[in-house]
This record gives structure tokens, sequence and C-alpha cells, in this order.
């Protein structure tokens, strides 16, 4: 699954194209860091 990135504040991932809720764990980009 992709998603395009909207915004980045900490561990807080804001994105689109995704079918993620609040506190769901994300991997993010090719080093894959957890966000929620």
């Amino acid at each position: 699954m992709s998603a395009e990135i909207f915004k980045v504040a900490g561990p807080v991932v804001v994105a689109t194209g995704m079918d993620a809720q609040m506190y769901d764990v994300v991997y993010v980009g090719k080093e894959e860091l957890m966000g929620e």
C-alpha cells in the first residue's frame, strides 16, 4: 500500500490514500520509520 504524506509532526503522520485509523502504526519511507 502507498499513500501521499501530507504532514509529519514527531511520531504523527498525516497522509491521504490510506485506510488507517487513529493510533494505527505505520512505516514511512525506504527506512521504514515508525509513526502513528
